[in-house]
């Protein structure tokens, strides 16, 4: 038993998720109620497209680039390449945009979590 749970706490079950194979622009991939804090999703961008800028506010997030190239951008820093293969780290309360920079689609995972 471990102490530092509370007993009336219960956790998700293990699930397998799929990851799409494209398309659309914005594909969630898990969140509430299947996880305790942690939301996903896959998003795909066209040439020249972006996820506009935005605050991801109290949650810290991941991004995993699974094909094409692109640019991470925040205000106030030089643009961060982004690539497939690689993954960017954003903390929470920082206004960004990612831009596809490249000349395929570019696809990644987000995985956002809430700083408690």
């Amino acid at each position: 038993m471990n102490t530092l749970i509370p007993d009336e706490f219960t956790f998700p079950r293990p699930m397998l998720i799929q990851i799409p194979s494209g398309g659309e622009k914005h594909i969630e991939l898990v969140g509430a109620p299947h996880t305790v804090s942690m939301k996903s999703g896959c998003i795909s961008l066209q040439q020249g497209e972006s996820m506009e800028l935005h605050n991801s506010g109290e949650h810290e997030e991941l991004l995993i680039t699974l094909s094409g190239r692109g640019e991470f951008r925040s205000p106030g820093m030089d643009p961060l390449s982004i690539h497939s293969g690689c993954i960017l780290y954003n903390p929470p309360h920082t206004a960004h945009e990612v831009i596809n920079t490249g000349d395929q689609v570019l696809r990644y995972i987000y995985v956002v979590s809430k700083v408690s």
